[in-house]
């Protein structure tokens, strides 16, 4: 989940750039879509194994913030766009959103580990494996 992040980051950071070429910016594009899809995905695998006891709600939850995003980020690029006059202004909000919730599961991550008493060696060991390092809550 981290990579996906990364992959985020790094995707609309250049994207930020003005002036890329038509085929840098398609496989860009392409990339952040591919992300948010394997993040989003990620996401719902992860609640049974966290929320056992609160599958429906937790998922719930989970789309609610999708479809917020879905319905308050399109305007906001728009009024951006018409603010600034800059049309990455979009793709720096992303890169925002993506560095501010990359924080919000290294944070969540560290937090679940130390309840759970686990080491950080744990946590170094599984880091680079795509899978969160936490059992079942």
């Amino acid at each position: 989940l981290y990579a996906v992040f990364w992959l985020m980051i790094a995707s609309t950071l250049l994207l930020s750039i003005p002036g890329l070429p038509l085929g840098l910016f398609v496989a860009l594009v392409f990339m952040v879509g591919v992300a948010m899809g394997i993040g989003k995905a990620s996401v719902y695998k992860y609640i049974p194994q966290y929320f056992p006891n609160d599958v429906g709600a937790v998922g719930g939850q989970v789309g609610l913030f999708g479809a917020l995003g879905g319905f308050f980020l399109p305007p906001i690029f728009g009024y951006l766009v018409a603010w600034t006059g800059i049309h990455q202004t979009m793709f720096m909000v992303l890169l925002l959103l993506s560095a501010i919730s990359l924080a919000w599961l290294h944070r969540t991550v560290l937090r679940i580990l130390k309840t759970q008493g686990a080491s950080s060696k744990a946590f170094e060991e599984t880091k680079g494996k795509g899978e969160l390092p936490c059992q079942p809550v």
